[in-house]
């Protein structure tokens, strides 16, 4: 995906953190959250107990805790 830009040049140092909730209408499906250097992505429990939204393709397998580490945010993550 492009970002837009005005967007093109964020980028973050590794000493910051962020963190990002991805929601689908009312159900929590995610949190994703950058700390020293290392971006998490966690599905929330609600998402885990439901049947009608899918799982990113990306982070197919909601009971893992998926790590990527800092400036390498993509689908080639490892998981703990």
């Amino acid at each position: 995906m492009l970002l837009p830009d005005s967007q093109q040049d964020l980028a973050v140092t590794a000493n910051e953190a962020a963190t990002f909730i991805l929601s689908y209408g009312n159900l929590k499906v995610a949190t994703l959250s950058l700390k020293d250097g290392l971006w998490k992505f966690v599905y929330s429990a609600a998402f885990k107990v439901q049947n009608e939204v899918k799982p990113l393709t990306e982070f197919s397998d909601v009971d893992f805790t998926h790590q990527l580490c800092y400036g390498h945010f993509s689908p080639f993550a490892y998981q703990v």
